[in-house]
């Protein structure tokens, strides 16, 4: 019989996410927004989720890897 004992670290360290755009405080004025921004992590970014208005949750596509960018449109917003 052979025993196998997997510790593993505790992840204490909390993701971190930057919006570039549009930038805080910006009003909308068109039915779509594209958002940029990037994200990081000591281990690595696995996905990035956003909701709309309490729809389904979508995901952006990123790279598994500890800093990602990403960008992703959203629509159907209404003005101001």
């Amino acid at each position: 019989t052979t025993t196998l004992r997997v510790k593993r670290r505790p992840d204490t360290v909390a993701p971190t996410l930057t919006v570039a755009a549009p930038i805080s405080g910006a009003t909308v004025s068109e039915p779509r927004v594209r958002v940029q921004g990037s994200a990081q992590d000591d281990r690595r970014v696995r996905r990035i989720t956003w909701q709309q208005a309490g729809g389904s949750e979508q995901t952006a596509l990123v790279s598994r890897s500890g800093s990602v960018d990403f960008a992703f449109e959203i629509t159907g917003l209404a003005a101001g």
